[in-house]
Order: C-alpha cells, then sequence, then structure tokens
C-alpha cells in the first residue's frame, strides 16, 4: 500500500484514492482495510461524497457492523448539512466501538453524535452523554450537555433515568446536586439523602466550607423532614454551626 501511503503523505489526494481504488479489487483479502481507507478519503473531500455514499452503503451490505461505513455515512451527511442523520451514524459507531471495547473511539462518537442530535433529537442524544461521561466522569462538554437536560422540562425524566444508575463517587458533584433534586421531586428520600451525603464528605475531605456548609442544612433538613431521624439531623446542623457560628437557620433547628 506504499503508493497510496506516499500520496497522502505529500497531500495529493487523488493520486492516493485512485491507487487505493486499484488496490481494493486486487486485494481481496485486504478488503476491508483498504476499503476503510478509501472511505475515509472519499469522506473527507467533498468532491468524493457521492463515491463515499455509494461505497459505505455497499460494503454495509456486506458487512452491516463495518464502523467504517457508518462513520463515512456520518461523515457525508454532515457535509450535506443533514446533522440528525449524521448524528444518528455516529451513535451507531458508538454502539459498534463499545461491543469491542474501543474507549476513546465510543467515547469521541457518543459526543459528536450527541451534539448533533442535540436540536432536533434531544432524547436521543441524552443516552449518549451518559456514555460519554460513564468513560470519562469529569469532561465539562458532556457533563454540561446532561445537566442542561437535566433542567429542561421535556427531557428531565429521560436525562434523569441515564443517570439514576451511576454510583455516587462516579458522579461530579454538579450531577449530584441535580440528581438528588430528582430524587426528592420523586419522594426517593434515602436515594436523595445517599447523594448530599456524598456531596458533604467530598466538600469536607477537601476542605469546601462553603459547600460543607449548604449541604449539611440541606442534608440535615431532608434527615429530620424526611428520614426522622432526629439525631443525625441534629449533628449535621451543629456542623454547620461550626463552620459558620452566625448560620441562624442552623441555630434554630
Amino acid at each position: 500500500h506504499r503508493d497510496s501511503d506516499a500520496s497522502i503523505l505529500r497531500g495529493a489526494t487523488d493520486e492516493a484514492i485512485a491507487a487505493l481504488e486499484n488496490k481494493v479489487g486486487a486485494h481481496p483479502e485486504d478488503g476491508a482495510f483498504l476499503t476503510a481507507r478509501l472511505l475515509d478519503l472519499y469522506a473527507s473531500d467533498p468532491r468524493f461524497l457521492d463515491n463515499a455514499d455509494v461505497l459505505a452503503q455497499a460494503s454495509l451490505a456486506r458487512w452491516p457492523d463495518f464502523a467504517a461505513a457508518h462513520m463515512a455515512l456520518g461523515a457525508v451527511c454532515l457535509w450535506r448539512g443533514e446533522r440528525e442523520k449524521a448524528g444518528r451514524a455516529f451513535a451507531h459507531v458508538a454502539r459498534l466501538a463499545e461491543q469491542v471495547g474501543h474507549e476513546r473511539e465510543c467515547f469521541g462518537a457518543s459526543l459528536a453524535a450527541a451534539g448533533l442530535l442535540a436540536d432536533s433529537a434531544p432524547l436521543a442524544a441524552i443516552p449518549l452523554l451518559q456514555q460519554a461521561l460513564e468513560l470519562r466522569p469529569d469532561h465539562k462538554v458532556a457533563l454540561d450537555r446532561l445537566i442542561a437536560a437535566l433542567q429542561e422540562e421535556e427531557t428531565a425524566d429521560a436525562a434523569f433515568e441515564a443517570v439514576r444508575a451511576l454510583p455516587p463517587e462516579r458522579a461530579p458533584d454538579e450531577l449530584l446536586f441535580l440528581r438528588a433534586e430528582s430524587w426528592e421531586e420523586r419522594r426517593k428520600w434515602p436515594e436523595a439523602a445517599k447523594d448530599l451525603a456524598t456531596l458533604h464528605a467530598r466538600a469536607e475531605a477537601r476542605a469546601d466550607v462553603g459547600t460543607e456548609r449548604r449541604v449539611a442544612r440541606r442534608l440535615a433538613a431532608l434527615t429530620l423532614e424526611r428520614l426522622y431521624d432526629d439525631r443525625a439531623a441534629q449533628l449535621l446542623y451543629q456542623r454547620a454551626l461550626v463552620i459558620d457560628p452566625d448560620d441562624v437557620a442552623s441555630a434554630e433547628a
């Protein structure tokens, strides 16, 4: 495959494509590998979008789970301004990557797909954001998009379902705050208390006294009013007073 490699290195896309086109038929044993490279070149150049479309469809007829073909179709749709179709193609790539344990490819495809689906199909974007966060829990773009989904009336339930099973130790603070609120709205008091307790422990460990006081007061109120544990609530209010002796609300509790 040296001819096509050399052409790519010097930026001669047409020569590289011609070389690969000749090789695809001549080397059937390398069919998938060569086809993937050809699809990549086709889909990266707007002059060859029709070629990419035709080859991708033909490849999928032969190999239905051929990730390179789904990726090429997504790129073609993106070139043509068909964002939702592109998003669904990249979502398919993410599923295939997850099946074979390719975490980097899965993350990239999930985040790209979610971004493309956010406007036209926000409910379809939510599990993709969750998938991205499972792979990189601290990724700010994925986190911000999922938080926005939790705050939107149209997508709040689906977003909550996507994050409800996320272990507290893997959920970022912002997501735990919102999930605790969602648990409370559903009258799931122990679950809300668990998330708040995780937030309280984190704030205490990093000496974030502002967050610790705020969470302690909220957790104390929940513990007292919904879980009816007077002793635990009193300890939390006392902790809030230690942090801020002028905390009138905690002093009166």
